[in-house]
């Protein structure tokens, strides 16, 4: 289930990630949420270790661990769809979160980083 926050409903007095924090924990209560994705914009260290669910983040490359990211080896896979489909991957665990390096090769290669509660 894919659920969509109203900025209408922001408190603008909260920062992003406290917004976002405090909508996942009023709507839980309600529903079953298995995990929720956010961009990079919501990214707060402290507040993925107060989300109530599994949460994964858009990360920022300026962020310490990207930089311990980088010094280990990538690990490839293939999958083959209809067409080729490269992922290579870092990932390191700093303070019970998990850092993620991607590169997502389909026709060209694509960068991603990211940070997770799991």
């Amino acid at each position: 289930m894919r659920l969509t926050l109203l900025v209408e409903i922001a408190d603008l007095n909260e920062s992003p990630s406290q917004f976002l924090l405090q909508s996942v924990r009023e709507v839980s209560q309600h529903i079953q949420i298995d995990y929720m994705l956010a961009d990079a914009g919501f990214l707060s260290l402290n507040m993925l270790n107060e989300m109530p669910v599994k949460t994964i983040i858009r990360g920022k490359s300026s962020l310490k661990a990207f930089k311990e990211l980088s010094t280990l080896p990538l690990v490839e896979k293939i999958f083959k769809v209809e067409d080729r489909i490269y992922v290579a991957y870092r990932m390191v665990e700093i303070d019970g979160l998990y850092y993620y390096d991607v590169v997502y090769v389909k026709e060209k290669p694509r960068h991603f980083t990211f940070v997770s509660s799991w």
